[in-house]
């Protein structure tokens, strides 16, 4: 199959994974809105540390709770935290069987080990091309010093790569590295613009 780019790159949580979690979390704050909430998450010192693999577990729960002032203990956060990816959204690893076989797929995707180790008992990772986790880079999204990275760590030049997540910030970071970068949220959205591009049918 002929196509402009060389590789795709898909974030997981809330592209491929169904993430839950965020109206328990918005109860615990005293945040306006649950969009300023996950614009506040995605900008987070404490989880721009755990999920670049730089705190504990413990450490990422202590600082987030003080961080968002939250009214619950760090305990009771992790463990609401450690269960937010509830599923695959239906249909995912056929998806990424007939993708991964026209062109290389790399996840992209801020996690932490913690999450990592949940996806690993999913039957989707082993359709990926490469992994690139921000746990592992030792950088997040939306920094745009972690697209510089994914593009030196797949020896490619931007605008051969095609990438889609469901943060704005996320997709504003990588088109300012010049990737070609797309808002998706959930598989049928992410099936169109795959379909539209002639990547799968």
């Amino acid at each position: 199959m002929t196509h402009q780019f060389d590789f795709v790159l898909l974030d997981l949580g809330g592209v491929l994974v169904r993430l839950g979690g965020w109206d328990q979390l918005f109860a615990w704050t005293n945040i306006p809105t649950l969009d300023e909430l996950k614009h506040q998450w995605l900008l987070s010192p404490a989880v721009h540390a755990f999920e670049s693999g730089k705190c504990s577990e413990q450490e990422f729960a202590d600082r987030l709770v003080q961080e968002l002032s939250l009214c619950t203990s760090p305990a009771e956060f992790l463990a609401s935290f450690e269960a937010a990816p509830t599923e695959l959204f239906p249909g995912v690893p056929e998806l990424l069987l007939e993708l991964s076989s026209n062109i290389p797929v790399v996840s992209v995707s801020n996690t932490s080990s913690l999450h990592w180790r949940r996806f690993e008992r999913w039957n989707f990772l082993q359709y990926f091309h490469r992994h690139l986790p921000s746990f592992e880079l030792g950088v997040c999204k939306p920094n745009a010093a972690y697209f510089h990275r994914v593009l030196e760590e797949l020896h490619v030049k931007p605008n051969r790569v095609l990438f889609f997540d469901d943060s704005v910030l996320n997709v504003d970071a990588a088109a300012s590295v010049g990737i070609i970068a797309r808002r998706t949220v959930g598989i049928d959205a992410l099936r169109q613009e795959l379909t539209q591009d002639g990547l799968i049918t």
